[in-house]
């Protein structure tokens, strides 16, 4: 249950990486 619950926080970790990427490089261009 701990190894599930470590891969689920890392995606969501993940995912909000790649939208504040998005939004950084946005405010760049």
């Amino acid at each position: 249950m701990q190894q599930l619950l470590s891969w689920v926080g890392s995606k969501w970790k993940d995912r909000f990486k790649i939208e504040d990427f998005m939004q950084n490089s946005g405010r760049f261009n």
